[in-house]
């Protein structure tokens, strides 16, 4: 197992995963769970909210499994790495990709030292958890869509500037087709949360 720090800059597959953790957060799935919960009687909106979480979630496991095989990384290592993230990311108004990507190597760091117990405290997964607020409670449809569509165009950016000399996308590419599958997605839910002008879900 990978016992020394990965270069972001250099692979892809921890790349990929750096990408996946820093975009793909419990912030972003927790919107997308209350588009779901509050939009039973749309059903065109209940549905796309509902694939595009499940997008979510296959992206993640996805990326967080071969990043695991092909880095030889524990995926208790990855998990944690994950839930200290989006801890953080919880917590953060506004950052640019390089920040981010700064603190997932610290967080990824931090991470591998408890897998190599030389931490002097112990960080155990169930312990990473953290209470998020109903966002829909607080934000009207047109701030939904308008959140929500950043997430897409976040993603779009990492592929346009730190995939720049991998992605493709006018080709069909294993290593980036469940986010470009993603990023319809988010498209297609941004483009019905704006179809008319009411506010509320």
């Amino acid at each position: 197992m990978i016992s020394e720090p990965i270069s972001c800059s250099q692979n892809l597959p921890f790349r990929l995963i750096t990408m996946s953790t820093t975009v793909i957060t419990p912030q972003l799935m927790t919107i997308l769970q209350d588009v779901i919960d509050a939009t039973s009687w749309d059903s065109d909106l209940h549905r796309c909210a509902s694939q595009t979480l499940q997008h979510c979630q296959n992206c993640s496991r996805h990326y967080l499994s071969n990043a695991s095989r092909q880095l030889g990384i524990h995926t208790e290592t990855l998990l944690l790495a994950q839930n200290l993230y989006g801890i953080l990311d919880s917590s953060i108004l506004a950052a640019s990709i390089e920040d981010k990507i700064s603190l997932y190597q610290t967080v990824y760091l931090t991470a591998l030292k408890q897998a190599e117990n030389d931490l002097p405290y112990n960080i155990s997964l169930q312990a990473c958890s953290f209470y998020q607020p109903s966002i829909t409670a607080i934000c009207n449809r047109q701030n939904l869509a308008e959140t929500i569509n950043e997430y897409s165009e976040e993603l779009e950016a990492w592929l346009d500037i730190q995939f720049a000399d991998e992605y493709d996308d006018f080709t069909s590419q294993p290593d980036f087709d469940p986010i470009a599958e993603l990023m319809v997605s988010l498209e297609m839910l941004t483009a019905l949360l704006s179809r008319d002008n009411e506010n509320s879900l």
